[in-house]
Protein backbone atom coordinates (compact mmCIF):
# COMPACT_ATOMS: atom_id res chain seq x y z
CA UNK A 1 0.00 0.00 0.00
CA UNK A 2 2.78 2.40 0.77
CA UNK A 3 5.04 1.42 -2.11
CA UNK A 4 2.81 2.69 -4.93
CA UNK A 5 2.49 6.29 -3.67
CA UNK A 6 6.22 6.45 -2.90
CA UNK A 7 7.18 5.12 -6.32
CA UNK A 8 4.71 7.50 -7.95
CA UNK A 9 6.36 10.38 -6.10
CA UNK A 10 9.82 9.33 -7.30
CA UNK A 11 8.48 8.91 -10.83
CA UNK A 12 7.46 12.56 -10.82
CA UNK A 13 10.81 13.90 -9.64
CA UNK A 14 12.96 15.18 -12.51
CA UNK A 15 16.69 14.70 -12.70
CA UNK A 16 16.74 10.94 -12.45
CA UNK A 17 17.67 8.46 -15.14
CA UNK A 18 15.44 5.45 -15.59
CA UNK A 19 16.18 2.07 -17.05
CA UNK A 20 13.56 0.87 -19.55
CA UNK A 21 14.10 -2.41 -21.40
CA UNK A 22 17.76 -2.48 -20.43
CA UNK A 23 18.70 1.03 -21.54
CA UNK A 24 18.89 4.24 -19.59
CA UNK A 25 16.52 7.02 -20.57
CA UNK A 26 16.36 10.60 -19.39
CA UNK A 27 13.43 12.02 -17.47
CA UNK A 28 12.19 13.88 -20.57
CA UNK A 29 12.44 10.77 -22.75
CA UNK A 30 10.63 8.70 -20.11
CA UNK A 31 7.60 10.98 -20.27
CA UNK A 32 7.66 11.81 -23.99
CA UNK A 33 7.80 8.13 -24.92
CA UNK A 34 4.72 7.28 -22.89
CA UNK A 35 6.56 4.92 -20.57
CA UNK A 36 6.28 7.38 -17.69
CA UNK A 37 2.54 7.73 -18.21
CA UNK A 38 2.13 3.95 -18.40
CA UNK A 39 4.08 3.42 -15.18
CA UNK A 40 2.14 6.23 -13.46
CA UNK A 41 -1.15 4.70 -14.60
CA UNK A 42 -0.20 1.30 -13.21
CA UNK A 43 1.00 2.71 -9.89
CA UNK A 44 -2.11 4.87 -9.52
CA UNK A 45 -4.46 1.95 -10.19
CA UNK A 46 -2.64 -0.46 -7.89
CA UNK A 47 -2.30 2.13 -5.14
CA UNK A 48 -5.95 3.17 -5.42
CA UNK A 49 -7.04 -0.47 -5.44
CA UNK A 50 -4.96 -1.35 -2.39
CA UNK A 51 -6.08 1.68 -0.40
CA UNK A 52 -9.66 1.12 -1.49
CA UNK A 53 -9.62 -2.50 -0.36
CA UNK A 54 -8.15 -1.41 2.96
CA UNK A 55 -11.17 0.90 3.27
CA UNK A 56 -13.36 -2.07 2.30
CA UNK A 57 -14.64 -0.45 -0.86
CA UNK A 58 -15.83 -3.10 -3.30
CA UNK A 59 -15.59 -0.67 -6.23
CA UNK A 60 -11.82 -0.43 -5.76
CA UNK A 61 -11.48 -4.05 -6.82
CA UNK A 62 -12.02 -2.90 -10.40
CA UNK A 63 -8.90 -0.74 -10.17
CA UNK A 64 -6.86 -3.85 -9.43
CA UNK A 65 -8.53 -5.81 -12.22
CA UNK A 66 -7.69 -3.28 -14.92
CA UNK A 67 -4.21 -2.47 -13.60
CA UNK A 68 -2.32 -5.11 -15.66
CA UNK A 69 -3.92 -4.03 -18.96
CA UNK A 70 -4.18 -0.24 -18.56
CA UNK A 71 -0.46 0.54 -19.11
CA UNK A 72 -0.58 -1.07 -22.56
CA UNK A 73 -3.63 1.00 -23.46
CA UNK A 74 -1.73 4.12 -22.41
CA UNK A 75 1.31 3.07 -24.45
CA UNK A 76 -0.89 2.59 -27.51
CA UNK A 77 -1.96 6.25 -27.29
CA UNK A 78 1.62 7.57 -27.54
CA UNK A 79 3.04 7.42 -31.08
CA UNK A 80 6.65 7.42 -29.87
CA UNK A 81 6.08 4.73 -27.27
CA UNK A 82 7.66 1.34 -26.95
CA UNK A 83 4.26 -0.22 -27.71
CA UNK A 84 5.50 -1.41 -31.09
CA UNK A 85 8.03 -3.59 -29.23
CA UNK A 86 5.44 -5.29 -27.04
CA UNK A 87 4.83 -8.87 -28.07
CA UNK A 88 1.47 -10.53 -28.41
CA UNK A 89 2.33 -12.87 -25.54
CA UNK A 90 2.94 -9.96 -23.17
CA UNK A 91 -0.52 -8.56 -23.91
CA UNK A 92 -2.11 -11.99 -23.51
CA UNK A 93 -0.24 -12.41 -20.23
CA UNK A 94 -1.61 -9.06 -18.99
CA UNK A 95 -5.16 -10.07 -19.95
CA UNK A 96 -4.80 -13.45 -18.22
CA UNK A 97 -3.42 -11.73 -15.14
CA UNK A 98 -6.42 -9.39 -15.10
CA UNK A 99 -8.71 -12.43 -15.41
CA UNK A 100 -7.05 -14.15 -12.46
CA UNK A 101 -7.36 -10.98 -10.37
CA UNK A 102 -11.03 -10.71 -11.36
CA UNK A 103 -11.76 -14.29 -10.32
CA UNK A 104 -9.84 -13.82 -7.09
CA UNK A 105 -11.57 -10.59 -6.08
CA UNK A 106 -15.08 -11.10 -7.44
CA UNK A 107 -15.75 -14.83 -7.58
CA UNK A 108 -14.12 -16.14 -4.42
CA UNK A 109 -16.75 -16.53 -1.74
CA UNK A 110 -14.26 -15.72 1.03
CA UNK A 111 -13.54 -12.26 -0.43
CA UNK A 112 -17.23 -11.47 -0.95
CA UNK A 113 -18.06 -12.67 2.55
CA UNK A 114 -15.25 -10.60 4.04
CA UNK A 115 -16.36 -7.41 2.28
CA UNK A 116 -20.00 -8.03 3.22
CA UNK A 117 -19.17 -8.74 6.87
CA UNK A 118 -16.81 -5.80 7.32
CA UNK A 119 -18.82 -2.92 5.91
CA UNK A 120 -18.62 -3.14 2.13
CA UNK A 121 -18.97 0.44 0.97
Amino acid sequence: MVAAPILLLFLGLPGTEWEIDGRFVSYAELWSSGDGAAIATFLTLVGGGAWGLAARSSVSRWLLVISPVAPYVVLAIFPASSANQISFFVVVSAILTAAVIYVSLFRLVAVSDYLAAHGDR
